[in-house]
């Protein structure tokens, strides 16, 4: 089926013979990871390649990377760079800048610089994200280490000292220092500093911060105070100053907050004179803030809220702005009334609503355990829509089942707040899909055609960097003409041939850096994913052309979103324990987005993520022996019994044997009896776990799709269900 999917997409290809084969044979090889065929092509020759079509270098050096074959990957890479046109070349750019050797590298990023200011870089505003690893500080960072390692020490044009205080310690910074020191005295007399920074001073300071980076707060912050109190204007810039105030916040006392607030009356000249004295204040109050709030059970705690307030006039940045008004309102969760009273300040005025989600968050939980209704309508009058929309839904939705505390008696009703929670531009179905349940709303009427009512937070997609031509007027051009879809960056052929290669992840990799996928386009690459057994991938790109695209949802779109891979030992499971399949197809997408092999920082292993512990205790109970929890079928017969068993422990309770599938049976019963008083809906919020709140909302919400499309349910029966 695999084979007829991809004669398929791939009918357009070329059938040029290279190097003595024909296209089909020499895929074959290339997936077998059989390059034997490259013994007797020289170097000259590997721009060959690019007779298949763009990008075919790019898609050769993976796979002989992928072979350990790191230097004839890097020698089809720099081809790629040379021959190929736009994106495609640029994708070799990027590996050349990550895998090449140190002049390769150095070269490459060096190309990468003058092409990002040149036409080529408004592919990267214009259709593709920027990796990471290439944005201006690190390409920054990483010519410098290059430069480091080459012994190029004097090609730093403010001096290494300087170099190394305008910006955090990398690995290879701290890798490296040592052999900073081995210069000669006339080496280190041009190449340490221009500015006449003392090469002790250099040297201690960066040592400080190296211990700061190994967690030996006490050390590091005895350095950084001497050096601090002898007014040397190298530990006032921006980075260096901000490591020395976190080693006096993990390696100091309460009485150091004074010592940092001091600093600020006795700045050097050379920190005035520079114009930096603005973000040095911003640090030390900042940070005499944090040190108070840190030693409040002390009783030092009481000038936090004034100093925050000192942090947040002194912000020259929306992000210092945005992060001293967090750790205020932090700061201020133990006093409702303050807090509110914060926000109604501050709300207007912050930058990124998504910074404070989970400091409204706390404020939210905190405010449905007490039964504090009043204070979650105070909320949401002082926000004035100012929160992320995710918070604001929930606020909605909550102002409804809960009156608003009285806030809004006579202004607004139940219904206008169940109508923002359900038409509000947000990504919580969950918050949708409750809110349609009480305004009657049958799930058909609004899922399938409105991309706002279905995406949703399970599926988030980031923006990673690739795993992973001609410098020409027009290579722009070139680029857009590749592609087939409209919007679209890369021509079907070269997506195709990733999962030919079997290179799944560079593939999704790659995907995920566009700005723009088509639903068409994704539903196939997802289809020809799922096809080869990659069902997380193909769960991700579905998503991507969910996410990333403006045209309608349907419900072949939304199939591949919420797919059914191992759909016999899913009905069989769920038959022989009596779940509904689709609970089960819910928990399995939320637990590990389809991937069998996936392993937790906490040990959970496979499509269910079961401790080794727990499934033991089920292995006997279900007298099995030799198992492999690798294996879909067994992973997903003992998470089915696992989810069952706990329901009968619980009476039957789904939600809350979810919240103990989760979290433990343990905790979730004493959570019950803590806060489990009110509505299904409300004790959700009132958990203490944010993982497992929203665990319980990813698998509810993802139940009612999976129960839409498959099984013929409403919103309601989904919610009666699992909140009964």
């Amino acid at each position: 089926m695999l084979v007829i999917f991809l004669i398929t997409l791939l009918s357009s290809c070329t059938s040029s013979h290279i190097w003595g084969m024909d296209r089909a044979t020499l895929m074959q090889a290339i997936t077998r990871r059989d390059f034997s065929f490259l013994e007797p092509v020289s170097s000259r020759q590997y721009r060959d390649i690019l007779k298949l079509g763009n990008g075919y270098c790019y898609i050769l050096g993976l796979s002989l990377l992928e072979a350990g074959n790191t230097e004839q990957a890097r020698s089809f890479f720099s081809a790629g760079f040379t021959h190929d046109v736009p994106p495609y070349n640029l994708l070799c750019l990027e590996e050349l800048s990550r895998i090449g050797t140190a002049e390769q590298r150095y070269a490459a990023l060096e190309a990468w610089q003058q092409l990002a200011e040149s036409s080529f870089g408004t592919l990267y505003t214009d259709g593709f994200f920027l990796p990471p690893d290439l944005a201006d500080d690190s390409i920054g960072t990483a010519r410098g280490e290059i430069l480091l390692a080459l012994g190029k020490y004097t090609e730093f044009p403010d001096g290494i000292a300087d170099w190394y205080a305008e910006r955090q310690l990398s690995e290879g910074m701290t890798r490296l220092f040592p052999e900073i020191l081995q210069l000669s005295s006339a080496e280190a007399g041009t190449a340490l500093s221009k500015h006449g920074v003392d090469v002790p001073v250099f040297d201690r300071t960066t040592r400080a911060r190296i211990d700061l980076g190994k967690r030996q707060y006490q050390a590091s912050w005895a350095v950084f105070r001497e050096l601090l109190e002898n007014r040397s204007a190298y530990l006032f810039t921006r980075f260096v100053l901000s490591d020395a105030c976190k080693a006096a916040l993990y390696g100091g006392t309460a009485v150091d907050a004074d010592f940092l607030r001091s600093l600020s009356d006795s700045l050097p000249a050379q920190t005035l004179a520079s114009g930096s004295d603005g973000t040095a204040r911003f640090l030390l109050s900042f940070y005499s803030a944090r040190i108070l709030h840190k030693n409040r059970s002390a009783g030092t705690g009481d000038l936090a809220d004034v100093l925050y307030g000192e942090a947040i006039s002194r912000a020259e940045s929306e992000k210092d702005y945005d992060t001293a008004v967090w750790y205020l309102l932090d700061y201020l969760q133990t006093d409702r009334s303050a807090f509110l009273q914060a926000v109604g300040v501050y709300a207007p005025l912050w930058h990124d609503a998504s910074w404070y989600s989970d400091v409204l968050d706390a404020f939210i939980v905190r405010g449905v355990q007490l039964r504090d209704w009043k204070s979650l309508g105070m909320l949401k009058l002082a926000l004035s829509g100012r929160a992320d929309p995710s918070t604001e839904a929930r606020l909605s939705y909550l102002c409804a089942r809960t009156g608003g505390g009285g806030v809004f008696e006579g202004k607004k009703s139940d219904r206008d707040f169940y109508m923002e929670a359900f038409e509000g531009d947000h990504d919580s179905l969950y918050y949708r899909f409750l809110s349609a349940n009480e305004l009657g709303m049958p799930i058909g009427s609004y899922a399938p055609g409105n991309r706002e009512h279905v995406v949703e937070a399970s599926g988030a997609v980031s923006t990673p960097a690739a795993d992973a031509g001609d410098d020409t007027e027009d290579a722009g051009d070139a680029a857009a003409e590749t592609a087939a879809d409209a919007g679209d960056l890369f021509t079907e052929d070269f997506l195709a041939a990733f999962v030919e290669a079997g290179l799944y992840r560079q593939l999704y990799s790659v995907l995920a850096r566009c700005k723009t996928v088509s639903p068409e386009r994704a539903i196939r690459l997802s289809e020809a994913l799922a096809h080869a057994g990659q069902h997380e991938l193909a769960l991700r790109t579905a998503v991507l052309g969910l996410r990333r695209s403006d045209g309608p949802v349907t419900d072949a779109l939304l199939k591949q979103v919420y797919p059914r891979p191992w759909l016999d030992a899913v009905s069989a499971s769920a038959t022989h324990f009596g779940l509904d399949e689709d609970v089960v197809y819910a928990l399995l997408r939320s637990e590990s987005f389809f991937r069998p092999d996936v392993v937790s920082s906490a040990g959970a292993i496979g499509l269910s993520q079961l401790m080794p512990a727990t499934a033991g205790d089920i292995a006997r109970k279900l007298k099995t022996t030799g198992y492999d929890l690798n294996d879909p079928g067994t992973n997903i017969t003992f998470g089915v019994y696992y989810l069952a068993e706990l329901a009968g422990r619980l009476d039957g309770n789904m939600l809350e044997a979810l919240f103990s599938y989760n979290a433990g049976i343990t905790r979730v019963r004493s959570w019950k009896k803590t806060f489990g008083n009110v509505y299904p809906d409300l004790f959700l919020e009132s958990v203490p776990y944010s993982e497992t709140r929203e665990y319980g909302r990813k698998v509810l919400a993802a139940a009612a799709v999976y129960g839409y499309l498959y099984y013929q349910k409403s919103a309601e029966q989904t919610v009666r269900e699992i909140f009964r």
